[in-house]
């Protein structure tokens, strides 16, 4: 299949959701991080029960989990970044790698996870939202 990218304004602006997407997990910011999803967006790969984190009460349950597991030193990091467009130009498939580090009170900064993290993105009223985010443990 043939790889058909997103243009370059696209690509800048996906790319900017994506990494306020990290800040505002890493920050604790529970309404800001569900409001980049789709009312019926979706957190996949992370519960055996995909359901779990589905829709915007769901998606918050996510950054509490980030913020109870990671004691607010947890962080999300974005590597090996690509988006091309899917059906249509209001359709994006993103993939990346999401290494998550940890820095414990002093015993510096430590790889606590590395993810393969593919996201369907739509283009709901001039604005790039998540549809679904699934996360893969490498």
């Amino acid at each position: 299949m043939a790889f058909n990218p997103v243009s370059s304004e696209d690509f800048a602006a996906i790319v900017n959701l994506m990494g306020h997407y990290q800040h505002l997990v890493d920050d604790g910011d529970e309404e800001g991080w569900a409001d980049l999803y789709t009312e019926d967006g979706a957190f996949l790969g992370f519960s055996e029960n995909d359901d779990e984190f589905r829709g915007r009460e769901g998606l918050k349950k996510v950054v509490q989990m980030n913020i109870a597991n990671g004691g607010g030193k947890f962080r999300h990091n974005i590597c090996s970044f690509s988006a091309e467009y899917g059906a249509n130009r209001d359709e994006a498939q993103v993939r990346y790698y999401m290494i998550g580090t940890i820095s414990p009170a002093g015993q510096g900064t430590q790889v606590a996870v590395q993810i393969d993290v593919t996201s369907h993105l739509v283009r709901v009223d001039e604005q790039w939202k998540i549809k679904t985010n699934r996360m893969s443990t490498l």
